[in-house]
C-alpha cells in the first residue's frame, strides 16, 4: 500500500500537478509529499522489471544511499527502491557486509558474485542430466558435420529428422540456436 501511494504521487507530479495536489491525490499529506521529493532528489524511483532481482543500477543506488551522512535507515533504502526491506538485507548479506554496519558494500562486486551464484545455481540445476547434444557421440558428429558444410541448424534438424536411422533429439534445433556465451550467429 505505500508503495501504491507513491506511485499515485510520482504520477500526479509527472502529470503536472504540485506535489500538494498530488499528495492529496496519493492520500498523504502535503509534508510527506515534499520529504519523498527531497528523499528522491526530485527523480521518480525506479519500479524494478528484473522481477525481484537487483539489477547493477539498484546496487549502485543502494550503493549510494548506503554512504550518505547521517545513513537513512534500510527501510527508507528499501522504500526509495521500492524494494522490501528484507531484499536490502539479502543483498547485504550475501555481499558479506554487516546489515546493521553496512560499510564497504561495492555494487560492482555485489553484481559479480550475484551474477556468479546465478551461473552456479544454473549449473547445479542441470547437474546429472544427460546433455541432449554431448561432445563424442554419434550425433554431435552429424551436427559438427553439418556446420562445417555451413548449414542452418534447422537444414541439420531436417536431415537428421528425415534420416533412415528414425533417432533426434526433438529440442535439437533449439540446442544449435541458442548455444550460450557464443555471440548472435555463431552455432558452435
Amino acid at each position: 500500500m505505500p508503495w501504491e501511494r507513491r506511485r499515485l504521487f510520482w504520477e500526479a507530479l509527472a502529470g503536472g500537478e504540485s506535489v500538494a495536489v498530488a499528495a492529496a491525490a496519493a492520500g498523504v499529506s502535503d509534508q510527506s509529499g515534499y520529504v519523498w521529493l527531497a528523499q528522491s532528489g526530485g527523480i521518480p524511483p525506479r519500479v524494478s522489471e528484473s522481477g525481484g532481482r537487483l539489477s547493477l543500477e539498484d546496487r549502485a543506488q543502494l550503493q549510494w544511499l548506503l554512504s550518505q551522512q547521517p545513513r537513512p535507515s534500510l527501510r527508507a533504502i528499501a522504500g526509495q527502491l521500492g524494494r522490501a526491506s528484507s531484499t536490502i538485507t539479502r543483498e547485504l548479506v550475501r555481499a558479506g557486509v554487516d546489515p546493521k554496519d553496512p560499510v564497504g558494500y561495492q555494487a560492482a562486486r555485489a553484481q559479480r558474485l550475484a551474477q556468479d551464484n546465478a551461473r552456479a545455481a544454473g549449473a547445479a540445476r542441470h547437474a546429472g542430466r544427460p546433455l541432449k547434444l554431448s561432445p563424442g557421440s554419434r550425433l554431435w558428429a552429424e551436427v559438427v558435420s553439418g556446420l562445417k558444410q555451413r548449414h542452418s541448424p534447422e537444414q541439420i534438424a531436417h536431415r537428421l529428422i528425415c534420416s533412415s536411422e528414425g533417432y533426434v533429439i526433438h529440442m535439437i534445433e533449439m540446442a544449435l540456436v541458442s548455444c550460450p556465451g557464443r555471440g548472435s550467429g555463431r552455432y558452435l
